[in-house]
């Protein structure tokens, strides 16, 4: 089999269960920056390492998901291997470790979960084209981000689309149980008053909620029905979230606090549609997730997931964040029409069907193990 060395930041959920399928094609090693994320609660955290090896590196940690130091320099100078992927090219320790390989010949990979076509300074931009342009191979998830890939001058033969996702197979939920009288009875469980229903997840700390353009989904309530809820699912709101929902009498917007992957997905199950208002998201795994329990997606503009997954009246809606006016009608739109909300759901499980881990870790073992 062949050695993979596979460097990331942290052991997220969805990369450990990514790395236990890809472990079973490969004698595969993940070299992990650091433990966590100040960005995340502390019971986000992935599976045990069952089909590879884990390694936490000894570096100075800064920022969310910054490390420093010569130790992935070192592991990957004195470890060979057959395979070398970075992914998090931001972090000084990975552009250390580069920067080495570059350096002395060492064949390296790299893989992004997403991101804009955007512009940088001049001089971070030629950093960049000399660390990015040494990779043998770019996998990456989204066109958005292959736009930008190819104005760094990496040719289009090196750049190769994955199926991101953190969702499984067996997270993708039956056709029935998208029927209205199922999602009745899961609503009665979770005491849901409405009968309409339109989830969204995402933190409140650290400008996180400024991120999900929280604020816009606020401003969204003041136009849709009142006999619509709208669930914010994450952690406690902060005080600014609670004055703006009594001070505009939004008595239909419900903060729901944490939720752990299965209490979450009750909440998909319950819902009609699922709305994502993110100022920018270099993906928003949470359009997965929602779309693997059929649930039809309004995502903004800014959100790489939602211009890769949802397709404008087949599923969902793409919308702009400046007329909070003509997103409340898309919510309406899809919620007051029991038969469009149905073939929305339908689409969006048929769209997700082929975005799994495991074929995720197909698609890696095809690109990287077969050639």
């Amino acid at each position: 089999m062949k050695k993979v060395l596979f460097s990331t930041n942290l052991p997220s959920p969805y990369r450990v269960d990514f790395f236990n399928e890809f472990g079973k094609y490969c004698e595969l090693t993940v070299l992990y920056e650091r433990m966590n994320s100040a960005e995340r609660n502390a019971s986000w955290r992935g599976k045990d390492a069952i089909n590879f090896k884990e390694i936490y590196l000894d570096l100075n940690l800064s920022g969310v998901d910054l490390a420093s130091g010569p130790a992935l320099r070192d592991f990957i100078r004195d470890t060979p291997s057959d395979i070398l992927i970075f992914t998090n090219y931001s972090s000084p320790a990975t552009q250390k470790a580069i920067t080495w390989c570059r350096l002395h010949g060492r064949e390296y990979m790299m893989e992004y979960d997403g991101g804009f076509n955007k512009k940088d300074l001049i001089i971070k931009r030629l950093y960049k084209k000399w660390l990015l342009q040494g990779a043998k191979m770019h996998l990456t998830t989204a066109d958005e981000h292959i736009a930008y890939l190819r104005n760094l001058g990496i040719s289009k033969d090196r750049i190769n689309k994955y199926p991101f996702t953190s969702i499984s197979n067996a997270d993708i939920c039956s056709e029935s149980d998208i029927l209205e009288s199922n999602k009745k009875t899961i609503r009665e469980k979770l005491n849901i008053c409405e009968d309409k229903v339109v989830v969204t997840v995402g933190r409140f700390s650290n400008n996180a909620a400024y991120i999900k353009g929280y604020d816009i989904l606020m401003d969204v309530a003041k136009y849709i029905d009142k006999s619509i809820g709208l669930y914010i699912i994450g952690e406690e709101p902060t005080t600014e979230y609670l004055e703006l929902k009594n001070r505009n009498g939004l008595s239909n917007v419900h903060f729901v606090g944490f939720k752990g992957k299965d209490d979450l997905k009750e909440f998909y199950k319950a819902a009609g549609m699922f709305i994502l208002l993110s100022r920018g998201d270099v993906w928003g795994l949470v359009i997965n997730e929602a779309m693997a329990q059929g649930l039809p997606v309004i995502s903004s503009d800014r959100c790489i997931a939602g211009l890769e997954l949802v397709e404008n009246d087949v599923n969902g809606y793409i919308v702009g964040l400046d007329n909070p006016k003509l997103i409340a009608e898309r919510i309406e739109t899809i919620l007051c029409n029991p038969e469009k909300s149905c073939s929305f759901g339908l689409s969006s499980l048929n769209k997700i069907k082929d975005r799994t881990i495991e074929r995720m870790a197909l698609r890696h073992k095809e690109l990287l193990l077969e050639n």
